[in-house]
């Protein structure tokens, strides 16, 4: 460790990916910043096969690895923030097990930091989609900066894989909600939100991978998570036109998704209502007349 460089603690929740494990902890290893720590949560269930390949995958990197063991499957939430608890760094981040990093990623962020107020909490940065399924590749590029209290309402951000975040204020929220199963992400910003600025580095330094299995992918998973943060937070949330527009926006495309035809109509008609002069949100609510099927179907052309 530099005691000249601010530690950066790196946190790798894991379950049932030891094959992608050593690809994220590589990834770790090979950043250009090197005063890291890396914490490896293993939340798989006791002494069984999933657990004893994680231990073979990082056998190689102990000797760099600060590696915790749940006693039993506990969920990413729980698994993050043990690692939160057990972390010694001045900044936290978080990868993901089967996401990679590019190897300039915490030093890029490091030096925006350096040159931001202390009033900023958090940078996150671009990121490749990468799916395995199609073989396709796609660039999210950053949008918002600064104050977003009245912006954050869906998740503009990304996954916790393109985050740093100053220490003092994930400590200050108490890290994510362990409340929460789905979305923990989404709400994890918001309340950070509450207390700090945020910034953006907008190359993509993150490689996010989605493939058979990723909560991504699981349209049931993703509804459940929206109506979640939306339940908790809905009073607040109406506060911004535009933010709770994209919400319903975003809830109408779920619903049709998951075949709740509906349901879709009515949160499509509110996100129109709000935002009329988003002709974008009127082609969808025609289009979801049409039915899940044709409406993805035409939404690809």
């Amino acid at each position: 460790m530099n005691n000249n460089k601010p530690l950066v603690s790196v946190i790798i929740p894991t379950y049932q990916r030891s094959d992608f494990l050593a690809r994220a902890i590589r990834s770790v290893l090979s950043q250009s910043y090197t005063n890291i720590e890396i914490i490896v949560v293993d939340d798989n269930q006791g002494e069984d096969s999933f657990r004893l390949a994680t231990k073979q995958k990082i056998k190689d990197f102990s000797h760099r690895i600060k590696y915790i063991e749940h006693k039993k499957n506990m969920g990413v939430v729980q698994a993050r923030n043990t690692g939160i608890l057990n972390a010694n760094g001045d900044y936290i981040s978080f990868l993901d097990d089967d996401d990679e990093w590019m190897s300039s990623k915490l030093e890029t962020q490091l030096k925006l930091f350096d040159q931001l107020p202390s009033s900023y909490g958090l940078v996150y940065c671009g990121y490749n989609a990468v799916d395995k399924d199609t073989e396709t590749k796609r660039v999210f590029k950053p949008k918002y900066r600064g104050d977003l209290t009245n912006i954050l309402g869906i998740n503009h951000i990304g996954s916790p894989s393109v985050v740093l975040c100053k220490r003092e204020y994930v400590t200050n929220v108490n890290g994510f909600n362990e409340k929460i199963i789905y979305r923990e992400d989404l709400d994890f910003y918001y309340r950070l939100s509450k207390i700090c600025y945020f910034d953006f580095v907008p190359s993509p330094l993150v490689n996010y991978h989605i493939h058979s299995g990723s909560e991504s992918k699981n349209n049931a998973i993703r509804l459940i998570g929206m109506l979640g943060f939306i339940k908790i937070y809905s009073n607040e949330l109406k506060t911004s036109k535009i933010r709770w527009s994209e919400i319903m926006e975003r809830l109408g495309e779920l619903y049709l998704l998951n075949n709740q035809k509906l349901k879709s109509l009515k949160s499509f008609s509110e996100a129109f209502l709000n935002r009329p002069l988003r002709l974008k949100i009127l082609a969808k609510l025609l289009l979801s007349i049409l039915g899940s099927s044709n409406y993805i179907k035409i939404k690809r052309l």
